[in-house]
């Protein structure tokens, strides 16, 4: 890893806002990432005391994009200067999503998974999900949909690869910005145990790579991680969680 300055791993930007734009201070930035993460804490907390499982965690994205849509606002910026500045041609689009894949699904099955089975470490846990979805066709539709292509495909890349991985840019070397992001991906799913977790690391970080090749387009970002989430709730839906 490197410290602030040296070569990062993908091409730098010319400037870590948009055009026209002034970057925040680190003071600022640093209480923003930290508003979206309580708001996305209070998001949870408030859907779990509704009656509809599902609100949970849509109430746990849905507060902190609307929080980082004023922090955007107050900067004179929108979603699209940091999510989707241009539309990228189709066969860039199909290969950065097809080789972001190939490279989450190589990486975590033949090199993290079994790195970690020889440490000792224990399975994904994905007992909450199992109880929730597993052959309950009506609960695996309201996970696919507003929750896996919803809140967590559209909205966590919104939020962590539009918002907190550009912010962080602004702080710190890209290198350093990816990792951060990736171990705070990481943490919101906690749920899953630390094998869990490092996975969830890794896909991060990858996610967080493919969009800064994308020249800070998240459509990749996007489908890719609603492909993961829709093969990880068809295969515990089936009852094929430890596949």
């Amino acid at each position: 890893m490197v410290g602030r300055a040296p070569v990062s791993v993908i091409p730098p930007r010319a400037d870590a806002g948009a055009p026209g734009h002034a970057n925040p201070g680190p003071l600022r930035i640093w209480s923003e990432i930290a508003a979206v993460i309580v708001l996305s804490i209070v998001g949870m907390l408030v859907g779990a005391l509704t009656p509809w499982v599902v609100l949970g965690p849509i109430l746990g994205m849905v507060f902190p994009l609307v929080g980082a849509t004023w922090f955007l606002h107050r900067q004179g910026l929108g979603w699209r200067d940091l999510g989707f500045p241009k539309r990228m041609a189709v066969g860039r689009f199909v290969w950065l999503t097809v080789a972001v894949l190939i490279a989450i699904f190589g990486i975590v099955s033949f090199i993290v998974t079994p790195l970690l089975r020889w440490l000792g470490a224990p399975p994904v846990d994905t007992s909450l999900l199992v109880a929730l979805i597993e052959g309950d066709l009506q609960l695996y539709l309201l996970f696919l949909i507003p929750v896996g292509w919803g809140s967590a495909a559209f909205g966590e890349e919104l939020l962590m690869r539009g918002f907190v991985l550009n912010r962080f840019t602004v702080l710190l070397s890209t290198n350093w910005a990816l990792v951060l992001q990736a171990l705070l991906f990481s943490l919101g799913h906690a749920y899953q145990g630390v094998t869990g977790m490092v996975n969830v690391f890794v896909v991060g970080l990858l996610l967080g790579i493919v969009y800064l090749r994308a020249n800070r387009n998240l459509w990749p970002a996007i489908v890719a991680h609603g492909l993961i989430d829709t093969i990880s709730l068809t295969l515990i839906y089936l009852g094929y969680a430890s596949v």
